[in-house]
Parts: C-alpha cells; structure tokens; sequence
C-alpha cells in the first residue's frame, strides 16, 4: 500500500512540474525576466529532487515507476516544444546553415551576411547572432540542420530533432544502467532534470546529439565493441567540437580501432573540404577570444590580470588531468565523466546548456555537486556567475572531503 502511494505522489510530483512547463511554454520570456524565470527554474528543480527521492527504493513497482517516469519525460519534452526558444538564438543559426546546406552550398565557406547568400535571406536572418562569422558547427551538425530543412523549413523541425535524440539519450541509458546492474529508474536523475527539457525541447540546442552518440559510446564500450564506441565518440565530436579533447582517451587502442575512424572522418570532412580553413579559424576564434561564466578560468583571469597566461594555466591544467588518467589507466567511461567535468571547469565560456554534457554521468556515478550545477547554472541567464559557482564548489568540496575520509577509513581498517 505504502508503495502504490509513493507512485502515486511521484505521478501527482509530475502534474504539477507539468503546470510550470506550461507556464514556460505560454509566453516568451525575455532575459530582463529573470527573476521571474529563475523562480519558476527553481520550482521545477524542487519539484524534481522530490521525485528523485521518491523513485528511488520501490520494491516490486518497478514497472510502474518507469512507466510513470517515461510519461513525464515524454509530456515535459512536447510542452517544451511549443515554447519559442528565447534563452538562445544558436536555433536560428541552425536553421540558417542548414538552408544554406540545403541549397548545395558549403555552409564554412560565406558568414551568413556575406553578398553571395543575399538570395536566402528571409525575414528570420535578422535573428541571427554573429552573422559576421562562418559557422563553428562541424559536418554531422550540419548534415542534421540540413536534413531538418529539408524535412520542414524553420525552427521547430530542429526542435523536434532535439527532443529525438535527447529521449534516444534517456533510452541509452536506460540500457545502461541495466547492463551495470544498477536501478534502471536511475534515468529519473537525467529525463526529468529541467535543465535537459529546457536547453533540448525548449531551445533546440544541437548538443542532445552529441550527448546521444557519446552515450551509445558508453554503451558500446561495456558490451565489449571497442570499434564501434570509438566510432561513436568520433560521432559525437563531430556534433559538438566541445568533445574533441576526450579523443586522447583512444590513444591506446589497438590499432584496428582507428579504422573506420579514419574512413568515417574523410566521409564527413571531404565534402566540406574547399572551406574548412574557415571552419577551423572559427573555431579558433571562439576558444581564444570568447569568454563569459567561466569558473577555474574566470578566477585564474581574475587573479593573474592576463587572458593569456590564464588560458595558458587553464590548458596546463587539461593536459595535466590528461596525462594523469593515461597514466593511472582510469576506466575509459570514468576517464570520460572526469574529463569532460575538467573541460568545463577550465572552459572561459560556459553556457547552461553545455553542463548537460556532464548530466548523463551522474545516473552512473550518483555526483551531487554536477547535480547541483544544473541548477544553479540556469543563474548565468541573469549574468550572476559568482551565483552560479559557489553551492557546486561548497557541495563539491563535502563530496571530496567524504570520499578522502573513506578512503582514509579503508586504510586504517586494514592496518
């Protein structure tokens, strides 16, 4: 009986976290807003660690909670839908680069306001940000935006896409938990987190496919298919170029791992050849110019008064963390998770939606300083970074100072 309540009150947690989707949903909220944004952003946070702590310890209503908690995923994501995306403008960017695509035109070789692609312009390119740069996208973004153009013009398609993959991301893990043999409704911790509804279903953001392919990594990896899970991060790189440093991870692969690496990288790069230069000066740009919500960076510029020697500390560090988990031979999954938390800590641009790179992570290795990051982090949309950092560090310090204690406990046991 006791357990039939709990399902109950976890179902009646996800109607009323629904309430605020709509709210969100209903009207546009602009960035002078945000009070009233981070509230509701709040509300909806409370309202899911209520239903983490409920799913968790069920008994025999396995089936009914995971029923329950794949009816709320789904209901978050299609309300989000219907919201226009107004916490970002990368969408419109999307939207252009697949229509240039679209219309057999290599999108690295003109920035949007370039003369050649005045025949494209419509009523949507003012909404375009940056228009005087070419695109940091790399090819299976832009072979997704083109697709997207090609199904339906405009925004929403890319949105829909978003949410497809993010909902295939909940299924990998899904299947991930249960080949570790861990509680399968762990996937509560990702599928209702608001931070993964809002930034995929509200704003389109095309990292949910990155995120799709280095989970299906993941997967792979623990069935044993080395090959393919290469194939599968090289696949996520090639979504999102924020991945690329985790490439180091392959190193000591057998050597007929890089492969198909090899042949499914020249497929991907060949038609966009003529123009990559462009692609990569773009990306250039962005790690050594852009900066904004940093946190170890932003403290190092801070304290060091130089962008140079701080980005110079920054990549010390990377490297560092690199060389240490090569050495130390980290399991490639936990190699992965410390990694990708080191890059964004060390990153001079953090936006809100690049932490859901990290959230899938948590299901497997239950961290609540990340946890508590995809909360705070939503602050940044008020330009309040010291906001943002504070209860991560605080949470996270507890968090180490327990596992050091743990494992000061384990030696003087065995002593």
């Amino acid at each position: 009986m006791l357990t039939f309540f709990k399902i109950i009150f976890l179902a009646g947690t996800g109607t009323v976290s629904l309430v605020f989707y709509t709210i969100l949903a209903a009207r546009k909220y602009a960035l002078t807003e945000t009070p009233l944004l981070i509230t509701l952003y709040s509300a909806l946070f409370i309202l899911y660690i209520i239903a983490i702590i409920i799913s968790q310890n069920q008994g025999n209503s396995q089936k009914s909670k995971l029923c329950v908690i794949a009816t709320g995923a789904l209901l978050f994501r299609i309300i989000m839908l219907f919201s226009p995306p107004s916490l970002s403008s990368d969408i419109h960017r999307y939207n252009w680069d697949g229509k240039v695509l679209a219309h057999g035109i290599n999108p690295y070789r003109f920035p949007p306001q370039s003369p050649e692609l005045d025949m494209l312009k419509d009523a949507a390119f003012s909404k375009i940000e940056h228009s005087e740069t070419f695109s940091v996208y790399p090819p299976l973004a832009q072979i997704t935006f083109a697709i997207a153009h090609l199904i339906a013009p405009g925004i929403y398609t890319l949105k829909i896409l978003s949410a497809i993959f993010d909902i295939g991301t909940i299924i990998l893990l899904f299947l991930l938990l249960k080949t570790l043999g861990k509680d399968p409704s762990g996937i509560i911790v990702y599928a209702w987190n608001p931070l993964a509804v809002i930034e995929t279903a509200g704003s389109g953001h095309i990292d949910s496919q990155g995120i799709f392919f280095l989970m299906l990594c993941i997967l792979l990896f623990y069935r044993k298919k080395q090959a393919k899970s290469a194939l599968m991060l090289l696949c996520a790189g090639f979504s999102k170029p924020f991945i690329l440093p985790t490439f180091v991870l392959l190193l000591k692969r057998p050597l007929k791992t890089y492969y198909p690496l090899c042949i499914f990288a020249c497929a991907m790069l060949l038609p966009f050849f003529g123009a990559l230069g462009n692609l990569i000066k773009s990306v250039a740009h962005y790690l050594y110019l852009w900066e904004g919500n940093g946190s170890f960076f932003a403290a190092m510029l801070f304290l060091t008064k130089s962008y140079t020697v701080a980005k110079t500390i920054s990549f010390l560090m990377l490297f560092g963390i690199i060389a240490i988990l090569i050495r130390k031979r980290v399991d490639f999954p936990k190699a992965l998770f410390i990694l990708i938390g080191t890059i964004l800590l060390i990153s001079p641009t953090v936006y809100p939606w690049y932490v859901l790179w990290i959230l899938p992570f948590v299901c497997i290795f239950e961290s609540l300083s990340w946890l508590v990051l995809s909360w705070s982090i939503f602050f940044s949309y008020g330009k309040l970074s010291w906001y943002v950092y504070v209860p991560f560090y605080a949470v996270g310090i507890y968090e180490l100072s327990r596992h050091f204690f743990k494992i000061k406990n384990r030696k003087n046991t065995c002593i």
